[in-house]
């Protein structure tokens, strides 16, 4: 059995082909709080907006900061 890449990193935003490990690793190492600031780094979101559900909720799984509430 093979690794499949496009099984585990599927596109988030179909209108700029942006997949799943992109906005993940933007969310994670960049100082990002909306989809506005993802859409700023990556595109993802400036197209038809179908993604925004989903950017909503990868937002919602970052962990707090240090020090933050």
């Amino acid at each position: 059995m093979t690794f499949n890449e496009e099984e585990n990193n599927p596109l988030v935003c179909f209108c700029f082909n942006i997949k799943l490990h992109e906005v993940q690793t933007i969310i994670i190492q960049e100082d990002v709080h909306t989809i506005f600031d993802i859409m700023a780094r990556c595109k993802a979101g400036n197209g038809c907006t179908s993604c925004w559900p989903l950017l909503e909720e990868l937002l919602s799984l970052k962990p707090p900061e240090p020090g933050g509430f």
